[in-house]
């Protein structure tokens, strides 16, 4: 049985290697660009970013940039801070949020009004605790301009703040690298086979529009997922790219935060299925919890065969980690990242239950 249990991780080890090998990095081009990219951030009480932000836009090098910022009613000093940063650079426009009508997630109905007053070509939704490399725009740009592609999204590489942060950000690569069919994902239209992060979505505006954009997904808390899957619905591909060189990302502040996110948005990334939920939290169980009982029993028992599945996961893990610019030696806690990722999913599960509240950003969702 233990021989079978290997072969399996071993199985799973080698299709995470070759999966990731249609994930593609970015490249700069040399060429013409010309068409403008509107770069559109939603913030709400985002204070703690907005220097950072700021800054690291105004060091953006394509020639053709708007810079347009929603401060969605901040009660902190966001807008206050955006003013003292922007300096008079014409490139930037602030818009001041309006009541946040019934039946709209709040970052959403901000993506929203923010593609309403853009002028460029492209459209660029990125976060405000993102930090973008200086010539990314040079890289995107060539890609989006080959055949039927709206949009290019991809995972940043994420910047740790606390314990959790460090157990469940990187699972966020390891699921893509593993449980998505990356080929199908980049290669066809099959909306199935689709991910994307909303930290970083490039879409080609006639694209963007023709399918009517965030409309469709004004009440989703899943968001960026959606969006790329009605993409594909609407007869255009959607490039799943690797960011880890040119994008990074301070998520969360706090384990709190965290604990916040993660039980907002991992039910609903398994579409609030039951059976779904059930299955997974049995695979996961079964398959990168369960060795490390199994590593227990090898170290009490002096049988090192009993440690070969938990090698076995953390060489899996590596190679997701070394993809996504991840410390390796996280790797070594791939047991633990797992029950970290069941608990809160179960917690996810429990909210959605009991119909209580999401809470993101002072705001509740039912």
């Amino acid at each position: 049985m233990l021989f079978i249990y290997c072969v399996v991780l071993s199985i799973f080890v080698i299709w995470t290697i070759l999966n990731g090998l249609f994930l593609p990095r970015i490249k700069k081009v040399h060429g013409e660009n010309q068409d403008r990219i509107s770069i559109l951030i939603p913030m709400r009480n985002e204070q703690r970013n907005v220097k950072k932000c700021i800054s690291m836009l105004k060091q953006l090098t394509y020639p053709q940039l708007e810079f347009i910022i929603y401060n969605d009613q901040s009660t902190d000093l966001t807008g206050q801070m955006l003013y003292q940063e922007i300096e008079g650079d014409a490139r930037f426009r602030v818009i001041e949020g309006v009541e946040l009508p019934s039946n709209w997630v709040g970052k959403v109905h901000a993506c929203h009004q923010l593609q309403r007053a853009a002028t460029g070509k492209f459209l660029a939704f990125i976060d405000a605790d993102v930090s973008l490399s200086s010539h990314i725009f040079e890289k995107v740009v060539p890609l989006m301009r080959r055949k039927e592609i709206g949009l290019i999204t991809g995972f940043p590489h994420f910047m740790y703040s606390n314990w959790l942060d460090r157990l469940v950000l990187p699972m966020m690569h390891f699921l893509v690298n593993f449980h998505l069919p990356i080929a199908l994902a980049n290669y066809t239209k099959w909306p199935a086979a689709t991910a994307a992060n909303g930290t970083f979505l490039f879409f080609e505006r006639e694209a963007y529009e023709k399918m009517d954009g965030h409309l469709v997904v004004k009440n989703s808390l899943l968001e960026d997922v959606e969006i790329a899957r009605a993409m594909k619905k609407s007869g255009m591909r959607v490039l799943l790219v690797n960011l880890s060189k040119d994008s990074s990302c301070k998520m969360y502040t706090n384990t709190f935060e965290t604990w916040q996110g993660f039980s907002k948005n991992t039910f609903s990334g398994l579409n609030y299925s039951f059976r779904n939920a059930v299955l997974f939290i049995l695979f996961y169980s079964v398959t990168y919890v369960f060795p490390l009982v199994l590593l227990i029993n090898s170290i009490v028992f002096l049988n090192w065969l009993y440690a070969i599945p938990y090698i076995l996961i953390v060489i899996q893990r590596m190679v997701s980690d070394f993809k996504s610019k991840t410390p390796l030696y996280y790797a070594l806690l791939m047991p633990l990242s797992s029950l970290a990722m069941l608990i809160i999913l179960c917690n996810s599960i429990y909210l959605y239950q009991t119909k209580r509240s999401y809470v993101w950003k002072g705001r509740e969702y039912g």
